[in-house]
This record gives structure tokens, sequence and C-alpha cells, in this order.
């Protein structure tokens, strides 16, 4: 093999690593881009940023964690009521409605998805049982984290860590020392 042949060899195999770390780095899944898809696949939920949400009267609000008990007792956010996802919009109003009257409702899971996906069944029913607004926290949970805010453990306790639902969603975290499958 000449030499002209073992440099064009050699700059061809560059070339590919280079385009296969740019497309593995474009085909990384973003919060910001899984909101997007969230926010065109729920048009009919409100949406409210974690900035927006810190900047709520905290006597006005209800929060409710909509990810599995073993998520939640890992982390969630201070104050948040958990619920399971997949709860029917009779019992969420038989359980949760006086709660609502005159407040502010945030929903937050993971990323957004399973908590739009409730808002979207529950409809109008929390505003027919007086709550002011209802919202989804954008990018959920992991967005809470990845702007460094605290959560509180299942022992109260303030904490960084979060549950990743799984490997593929737990990407979504950019600080992997801060994913845990356990409570503390």
């Amino acid at each position: 093999m000449t030499a002209q042949r073992k440099w064009l060899l050699l700059v061809s195999v560059l070339l590919f690593m280079v385009l296969a770390f740019t497309a593995v780095l474009m085909l990384q899944p973003r919060l910001e881009t899984m909101h997007k898809v969230i926010e065109k696949e729920y048009q009919s939920v409100a949406h409210l940023s974690a900035s927006g949400f810190a900047e709520l009267d905290a006597d006005t609000v209800v929060i409710f964690d909509v990810r599995e008990p073993k998520e939640f007792e890992v982390s969630h956010i201070d104050g948040a009521i958990q619920i399971m996802p997949a709860i029917e919009p009779s019992e969420f109003i038989q359980n949760y409605g006086d709660l609502l009257a005159g407040k502010q409702v945030v929903f937050y899971c993971s990323v957004g998805r399973r908590s739009s996906a409730l808002l979207s069944k529950l409809a109008d029913a929390p505003f027919k049982l007086g709550a002011q607004s209802s919202y989804n926290l954008i990018g959920g949970v992991f967005s809470w984290v990845n702007q460094g805010r605290q959560l509180s453990s299942s022992s109260q306790a303030m904490t960084n860590q979060v549950h990743p639902y799984n490997r593929y969603w737990g990407r979504l975290v950019e600080d992997q020392s801060k994913l845990s499958y356990t409570a503390d």
C-alpha cells in the first residue's frame, strides 16, 4: 500500500469517527426537544417552567408528583403529593378534589410526559373543583435537578439524587452521579 493510500485511509477513518461522534451527540435526547414533543402532543395542557414555579406563592400551590412510589421515595419536590400515573379522574377528584379550591395546581413527573397525560385526562376537572390554574412542570424533576434545585428524600432530608425511571430516560439527567434507584 502506498503512502498516499495509507494517508487517504487514515483521513477516511478519522472523518468517519468524527461524523459518527457528531451523529451520536445529535441523537442524544434533550429535555428541550422532549418538551417540544410533549407540548405538541398535549396541546390542551398549560406548561410552567421551574423558575415560574419557584415564583409562585407556596401557600397557594398544590403539587402532584405523577411518578411511581419507588421514584418518589428517592426524591421529590418538597411538599409534593405522590399519585399514580394511571389514576382515574374520578379517583383523583375523590381523593384530592378538596385540596384544589383557590389553588394553583402543578403536576410533574420525570420529564413531563406522564404528568401531561394525566392533566389531559383530567381535562377541566381541576377548574371545576375551584383551582385557579393547572400546569405541567416543563422538563419535570429532571429539569429541576439539571438546574441544581434541591429535592427532598423519603426521609425528608434534602438531596440532589433522582430516580432515572430507567437508563433511557436517565440520559436526560446531565450529571449522571445524581442518579439513584434506591432511597437514602
